[in-house]
């Protein structure tokens, strides 16, 4: 069989705030075509709930510790992927396939390590925009109002992205399979970036871990409206694919990185925080009829599968499991467990989960309060709002029982009937922290800005 071309979308911070995945409050017609025609899959998860490490392990098929970004890859964070770390775009690049990356990564400062032939945009060209408006103004009085309309300002990013796509797919001559990694900013706050207006025609749906008061609302509508952003240019890139003729012969596969940027979701091991959606389609392959799957799944499976639906053979490496079999029929063994971990985001903020159907177990590392809160959420009227809520000392172990306590509020670690449960996924999480030579198993982990500031040191000594 010829191979297929390949298309993956993902976004940010959407987790599963979409109408296939029940918020009926959203608009995503394009999004609910492809779980119409194709495959939807409801229980997946993120091994990280911040945007560089999940995507890294999209990427390469293997844990954050394991990768290497352990944090965010951007401006002085600096987490990046070990240079043995092989991607995506250099796998398929190496048999054959056309790679070109549209819109942001957000792995690494050398992108061009990450064996993509072209590259469109700017690879950190968020961080290249919010220079610009935090150069023009300070976040008093008027300058706040500045701000906001300089953001309003800002070129839509999935625009460009679009553009660049068209522009590509006009000079290609399709002798050669092709790879896009099309990857939007939008959903993340700011929500009106771009000029993207607020949607409440059909209301405004508060996850039940937010109280549903005004902030929230607003908040939620401003989300709803840059979702709906995502889904518009969902359905161009499909546009553009059919009239290329090449649409049905394509494998799409639609997903996010973690879950959306509100308190209580983006940054924790919360399932809000690292719930995410996947969408699969690709008719001359079979991969249609609407199908779901409500098997356990972490985002590290999605590389091996494809290559599995390519029949490339993976490398050793990944530490993803592969559910080619479960879209094909054939006989698969579904996980039991899936695990997730947060070292940095902004922040040292260590803690590991496992999860099954039924239970989390979350171990943190650290005495902090409530997880950190990215500084994104910080500056929403959300965060302000809810911030007497979030202060709680954490303990060391939190145990959840999913069925009875779908928002993860009740830590039942500490009763006596939870005690089998709590003592059986501790040990499985520590032995997948062995297996997988989890770094905080010897000591905390310093972030690279940590080993720049020791160089500074000895170089300032030997002036």
């Amino acid at each position: 069989m010829k191979k297929p071309n390949i298309v993956l979308i993902t976004c940010h911070d959407l987790g599963r705030h979409i109408n296939p995945y029940g918020v009926s409050t959203v608009s995503t017609p394009f999004m609910n075509k492809i779980a119409r025609d194709g495959l939807k899959f409801n229980n997946i998860f993120c091994t990280s709930p911040g945007c560089s490490p999940s995507r890294a392990s999209l990427a390469t098929g293997r844990y954050p510790h394991n990768n290497g970004v352990m944090g965010l890859a951007h401006a002085d964070f600096g987490w990046d992927l070990k240079k043995d770390e092989e991607h995506i775009a250099t796998i398929l690049e190496n048999i054959g396939y056309e790679t070109i990356l549209f819109g942001l990564q957000h792995i690494t400062y050398t992108p061009e390590r990450l064996g993509f032939k072209k590259i469109y945009n700017d690879p950190l060209s968020y961080e290249s925009l919010k220079k610009v408006v935090s150069k023009a103004t300070k976040k008093t009085g008027e300058s706040l109002k500045k701000e906001i309309s300089l953001w309003k300002g800002m070129p839509s990013e999935a625009d460009n992205v679009i553009k660049n796509i068209t522009d590509f797919l006009d000079r290609y001559d399709y002798k050669k399979p092709f790879y896009f990694e099309i990857n939007f900013f939008e959903p993340h706050r700011p929500f009106h970036y771009g000029g993207v207006k607020p949607f409440d025609r059909d209301g405004v749906f508060v996850p039940g871990y937010m109280p549903d008061i005004k902030e929230c609302r607003e908040e939620l509508s401003a989300f709803q409206g840059a979702i709906q952003k995502v889904d518009d240019s969902v359905g161009r890139i499909q546009h553009l694919l059919e009239n290329a003729g090449v649409l049905d012969e394509t494998l799409l596969i639609f997903t996010t990185d973690h879950g959306i940027a509100f308190p209580r979701a983006k940054g924790t091991l919360y399932d809000p925080g690292i719930e995410i959606i996947l969408l699969m389609r690709w008719p001359f392959g079979g991969l249609t009829g609407g199908k779901t799957y409500d098997h356990l799944i972490s985002n590290i499976d999605i590389l091996p599968t494809i290559l599995d639906i390519i029949r490339i053979e993976k490398n050793n490496k990944i530490q993803g499991k592969s559910f080619h079999h479960l879209i094909d029929g054939k006989n698969y063994k579904p996980r039991k467990y899936i695990f997730a971990e947060k070292t940095n985001h902004c922040l040292y903020d260590p803690m590991r989960c496992v999860r099954t159907e039924d239970y989390k177990l979350i171990l943190n590392f650290e005495k902090n309060a409530d997880p950190e809160v990215p500084s994104d959420i910080t500056d929403g009227e959300t965060y302000k709002a809810m911030v007497n809520s979030l202060r709680n000392t954490r303990q060391r172990l939190e145990l959840y029982d999913l069925k009875k306590d779908r928002w993860e509020k009740n830590n039942v670690v500490g009763d006596q009937e939870y005690s089998q449960i709590k003592t059986k996924l501790l040990k499985k999480l520590i032995s997948w922290m062995e297996k997988t030579k989890d770094p905080l198993l010897q000591a905390p982990v310093p972030s690279p800005h940590y080993m720049k500031t020791l160089e500074f040191i000895q170089t300032t000594k030997n002036i």
